[in-house]
C-alpha cells in the first residue's frame, strides 16, 4: 500500500512538473512571438498612417454630433460656443499632425467639450473624437492628431503647448 502512494505521489509530481515545463516553454515562445508582432505592428501602424493622411480624400465624414459633460469647470459654458461643422473634421484631420499618448497627456487640456462621430474610409467606419483641447482621436489604428500652432487653431478652443 505504500509502495503504491509513493509511486502515486511520484506519478503526479512528475505530471505537474512536465506541464509546468511544457507551460513555460509555450509561454517563452508566446512572448518572443508577441515581441515580433508588436515591431511589426508599429511599422505597419506608422505605414497606416501616411496612407491614410495621404488619402484624406476618401475619408467622408457619415455621423457627426457635439457632445459635453455638463461640469461647473468653467470651459463648460465656453463649450456651448464651441462649433464645428461636418466639413470641418476633414481639415482638422489633414491640419494636424500625429502626436504619441504621452504628448496628449503632458502637452494638452482635456476639454469637457467634444464632438463625435464616425468616418468612412476604405469601405469601413471608424469612430472620432474631437476635443476642444485641441487634438482628434480616430479610431483606424488608433490616431491622435493634435494641433499646436498655424492653421489649425482656428477649430479649437486651446491648443497643446509646444515644447
Amino acid at each position: 500500500m505504500r509502495k503504491t502512494a509513493i509511486l502515486l505521489v511520484l506519478i503526479i509530481f512528475s505530471c505537474k512538473q512536465h506541464k509546468f515545463l511544457k507551460k513555460n516553454i509555450n509561454s517563452n515562445i508566446d512572448s518572443i512571438t508577441i515581441s515580433i508582432n508588436k515591431k511589426d505592428s508599429l511599422l505597419t501602424a506608422e505605414k497606416k498612417l501616411k496612407l491614410f493622411l495621404a488619402n484624406t480624400e476618401e475619408v467622408k465624414v457619415i455621423a457627426f454630433n457635439k457632445g459635453m459633460i455638463e461640469t461647473s469647470i468653467p470651459d463648460s459654458s465656453i463649450c456651448k460656443k464651441w462649433i464645428l461643422k461636418r466639413e470641418d473634421v476633414i481639415q482638422i484631420i489633414k491640419k494636424n499632425r500625429p502626436i504619441s499618448r504621452k504628448e496628449l497627456h503632458y502637452l494638452f487640456d482635456m476639454n469637457t467639450c467634444v464632438y463625435n462621430g464616425k468616418i468612412r474610409y476604405k469601405n469601413k467606419n471608424y469612430n472620432f473624437t474631437i476635443n476642444s483641447g485641441g487634438f482628434i482621436y480616430l479610431k483606424y489604428n488608433d490616431i491622435l492628431l493634435g494641433c499646436f500652432t498655424g492653421d489649425c487653431t482656428k477649430y479649437f478652443l486651446s491648443t497643446g503647448e509646444d515644447y
